[in-house]
């Protein structure tokens, strides 16, 4: 006997009040052998077996050893009562939390899906339930999870932005939850680029390239693993189809797999295509093969010399390899092909900031021009305000990345500048805010981890430094 108490308790209304005192002063163990003693009450069993099963539980939850085990000693206690009448609703949402515990976020969601039938305002779990689908791939599952929160809460952006992404099958409802979620600035610009990849599939007949537009949009809102599953059904259309091939490449390179395979075979069936040797030179990038990475991009320019992109690609290998005076040559060649583009300002700045430390004299002149040429541009702002902050311009350097993250709040590398801007004037909550936002838009859906050297790393390498 563990309750070390003078006497037990002589009746079934004393067992319970000292159990529930026990539960509430999270004194488990204790409570969990007064519900016992009070189970071999004949009336008292259906008193205490929920209290046993949510003491079980919150047990679990505290459990740092093995707790995998508690929770299937939790699991077990709710399914004992789940047939008992009047205990059927309660203990099938503890059931649900105690599923979802174990990461078994099918089983959770039957569960709850009864549950929230039977009390349609209860969103609690579906909280809790539609990230964990979105963690673990269940793309339809977290979809439905979403447009329950949705439902409920029209002005729920999050919630639409997700159920409109996850549930493009039925493009008429996900374009109504995506123009939903446009109104919101976080979400608005991904929102648009899928809502004109609904838009476009009214026109698109080939299932492959209906599959493929899809999955480009959802590249281009960073959502990878979405994007994989696309080009994979576009291929299972169409196996010749270059574009997806590079594009699937691109998808598993960037969820930390190797897309190599995938764009050789892009390369292979249209060799003389750009996008194919683009992305393997990215790729080779990726790997940290700058050589490998200029031969594609050289190739790429070759293909079509009026683009400066590659002009900038070909730079970015000799910056990674350290030979500055190369790189700064291509960068320049670039600004030549297209003298009023900000892009390739914003990337000259960058380099300079970044790789030769020269702020007063070219970065922050490169950052000036690029928001000369476009002033509402979100990168060329941050780039400024990152250039001012390096300069000692600590004002005008937060007035340049508030402006930057107002016109894109879903991009962490403001968010990133912004820590740094706050952690260097000490103002360590709005750093500590500014750095766990990079790392959750940093976070990618089926991505292994955070890339070394991603704002998402950098952040949560800050965060240690400073310990918070």
């Amino acid at each position: 006997m563990m309750l070390g108490l003078d006497a037990i308790p002589a009746d079934l209304p004393e067992l319970l009040a000292q159990g529930d005192d026990a539960l509430a002063a999270g004194r488990l163990v204790e409570a969990i052998e007064l519900y016992q003693l009070a189970a071999a009450y004949p009336e008292g069993r259906r008193a205490v077996a929920p209290k046993i099963a949510q003491a079980r539980l919150a047990l679990a939850r505290q459990e740092q050893t093995d707790p995998s085990s508690a929770f299937q000693a939790a699991r077990d206690a709710w399914l004992d009562i789940l047939d008992e009448p009047g205990l059927n609703i309660p203990a099938r949402r503890g059931l649900a939390e105690t599923y979802l515990a174990l990461g078994e976020t099918m089983a959770a969601a039957e569960q709850w899906a009864i549950v929230f039938a039977a009390n349609p305002a209860d969103l609690s779990l579906w909280y809790q339930l539609a990230p964990a689908h979105l963690d673990k791939g269940e793309w339809e599952a977290a979809g439905q999870a979403y447009a329950a929160i949705a439902a409920a809460e029209s002005g729920n952006a999050e919630a639409n932005f997700w159920a409109g992404a996850l549930l493009a099958a039925d493009p008429s409802l996900a374009q109504l939850y995506l123009l939903e979620a446009a109104g919101d600035p976080f979400y608005a610009e991904r929102a648009e680029k899928l809502l004109l990849a609904l838009a476009d599939l009214t026109s698109i007949r080939d299932p492959a390239h209906a599959a493929a537009r899809l999955g480009f949009a959802y590249l281009d809102c960073g959502e990878f693993a979405l994007a994989q599953r696309q080009f994979e059904a576009a291929l299972a259309d169409a196996p010749a189809y270059a574009d997806a091939w590079a594009y699937l490449g691109l998808a598993q390179d960037q969820l930390g797999g190797d897309g190599r395979q995938a764009i050789a075979q892009a390369i292979e069936l249209e060799p003389d295509k750009v996008l194919g040797h683009s992305l393997m030179g990215h790729h080779w990038l990726w790997f940290d093969r700058p050589h490998l990475a200029r031969q594609e991009f050289i190739v790429a320019w070759q293909l079509n010399p009026e683009n400066p992109a590659h002009l900038a690609d070909v730079a970015l290998t000799y910056q990674a390899e350290g030979d500055y005076r190369s790189a700064e040559a291509w960068y320049q060649a670039a600004i030549r092909s297209a003298p009023d583009d900000a892009t390739f300002w914003v990337l000259l700045a960058r380099f300079y900031l970044d790789a030769l430390y020269d702020v007063a004299n070219s970065g922050l002149l490169a950052a000036q021009r690029a928001v000369a040429l476009s002033p509402e541009d979100s990168a060329a702002l941050d780039t400024l305000g990152w250039a001012q902050f390096l300069d000692g311009q600590s004002r005008l350097a937060e007035t340049n990345l508030l402006a930057a993250r107002q016109r894109d709040p879903s991009n962490p590398a403001i968010h990133y500048h912004l820590g740094r801007l706050y952690d260097e004037q000490g103002e360590w909550a709005k750093a500590e805010d500014a750095f766990k936002q990079v790392i959750d838009l940093g976070t990618c859906r089926g991505c292994s981890a955070a890339r070394p050297g991603s704002f998402a790393d950098l952040a949560e390498r800050a965060l240690k430094e400073t310990g918070r």
